[in-house]
């Protein structure tokens, strides 16, 4: 469910929306600006991507002004933190409709806002709360999702939203089961959730092995989760952050280069290596492997598809 200021322990009113109502609102207008956010001041509580998206659309659109709340403090370090991007950001802070705050300090009653820094907005008239979610799921027991001796293990604000799954996918208690791209990464996710597919229907008939034993699956996650907590600052939404390439190796699917070498040549070894990221190199070869993989990694490194010559 989406994580509100309730959940902080603030009093909140209902014409103050989650992004996700926000974006609800967006499609059903064909991407216009809202009638309820036009000539509003409106206050942003995050600085994630919908965050990001939001801010930028209202400040381009709506005569009053935006405001977007930072709630951590800058502090750069390499894969500190999951990166966000927004090409025209800055161009909109350049121009003033968009202003960067610090973190809220106190909602009043007259519908001004606080902020950490001591400074303060007047006749603020809405605040969208673009502050991620609480990974839940009502029709399964906790326990499923994470086993419950592991959570002490854990500081309170990670434990919330810890994930406990063998290869991302698999409950060490409940190995039948399997959660599908229930992963934040730095990079594309349906790749990733192609991949656990695949790997789940090779599972279930038999083309790779079983799950090692129990104590094997914790003993693994385990060391997981101590490298994110190394890797990214303390937080709910790090629980199930990961990197790209690395998810991919880490499930098997690492395309190894002599194979590749071996059935397509060293130039289209060279366009992986160097070239466009893209998800076709998993499929050139292996079972599942797709004839036109090939082609498609030229396409995307710039070749025109006229020019592909076909063997």
């Amino acid at each position: 469910h989406p994580i509100l200021l309730r959940d902080f322990g603030v009093n909140e009113e209902n014409k103050d929306p989650h992004s996700s109502c926000y974006r609800s609102v967006i499609i059903n207008t064909s991407k216009e600006m809202p009638a309820d956010f036009k000539d509003k001041r409106v206050v942003i509580v995050g600085c994630g991507n919908s965050a990001m998206d939001i801010s930028v659309e209202l400040s381009e659109t709506a005569s009053s002004q935006v405001y977007i709340c930072v709630r951590r403090e800058p502090k750069i370090e390499p894969s500190n933190c999951h990166p966000t991007m927004k090409t025209n950001f800055y161009e909109r802070l350049s121009t003033g409709t968009l202003i960067v705050k610090p973190n809220i300090a106190q909602l009043n009653e007259d519908g001004s806002i606080e902020f950490m820094d001591g400074t303060k907005v007047e006749n603020v008239d809405v605040v969208i709360y673009a502050t991620g979610y609480q990974i839940e799921f009502p029709f399964l027991d906790r326990d499923i999702v994470c086993d419950k001796e592991v959570l002490k293990e854990f500081d309170e604000e990670y434990r919330e939203n810890l994930v406990w799954l063998y290869k991302r996918m698999f409950p060490p208690k409940y190995p039948n089961i399997a959660f599908i791209g229930l992963v934040q990464l730095i990079g594309p996710i349906f790749p990733l959730a192609e991949m656990q597919a695949r790997y789940v229907t090779s599972l279930i008939r038999g083309y790779i092995p079983p799950h090692p034993s129990i104590p094997e699956m914790h003993k693994e996650i385990r060391e997981r989760q101590e490298f994110l907590q190394k890797s990214f600052y303390i937080a709910a939404r790090h629980t199930i952050q990961g990197y790209y390439l690395p998810e991919l190796d880490y499930l098997g699917c690492y395309p190894h280069p002599l194979q590749i070498i071996r059935k397509y040549g060293f130039s289209l070894y060279l366009k992986i290596l160097f070239g466009v990221p893209n998800s076709f190199q998993y499929r050139l070869v292996g079972r599942q492997s797709w004839d036109g993989a090939d082609d498609a990694i030229k396409v995307y490194n710039g070749c025109e598809p006229s020019k592909i010559k076909k063997s």
